[in-house]
């Protein structure tokens, strides 16, 4: 049911987003913000209206995920906020024109918290497979990407 909503929103998007050559995904996700109750109002409002800032339209929208609990221990199960930051995001990424919705999992951020590695991996391998299914179902552009993949590359 939320995919085919999903759906419906992305044909207005692209539509709009053909019809302005896509330069005005600043104003697309404007009015998303202003009419959608999940998105906090005034200061996203507020940094979408900083000119200082200037780019064109976006190629990916990015969120991230966390493995384990503010008090250092794995989390039990796959966040069930995941699918809420998930479908958040994708409309986002409708709403300027992106190509991509990029997930962050927070794995090494785990480990910094005590929590052992191979209890990482395998909550990892979780809310991979969570987020493969989600994006299966709805169709979803999604590319994963660990931040222990991150901060083993020479750029980082």
């Amino acid at each position: 049911m939320v995919c085919k909503a999903s759906q419906e929103f992305t044909h207005r998007s692209v539509a709009r987003q053909l019809a302005t050559g896509g330069a005005d995904w600043r104003g697309a996700l404007m009015d998303l913000v202003r009419r959608d109750p999940l998105f906090e109002t005034t200061s996203s409002l507020s940094a979408l209206r900083d000119d200082s800032v200037s780019c064109d339209v976006p190629d990916a929208v990015t969120f991230g995920i966390g493995v384990c609990s503010a008090q250092g221990r794995v989390s039990r199960g796959v966040p069930l906020d995941l699918v809420g930051f998930a479908l958040a995001a994708e409309t986002v990424r409708q709403a300027v024109g992106a190509s991509a919705l990029v997930v962050l999992v927070a794995d090494a951020h785990a480990t910094r918290s005590g929590v052992p590695w191979s209890d990482v991996c395998v909550q990892t391998a979780r809310i991979e497979h969570v987020l493969d299914r989600l994006a299966a179902r709805c169709n979803l552009p999604l590319r994963r990407l660990r931040a222990s993949d991150l901060h083993q590359t020479r750029e980082h």
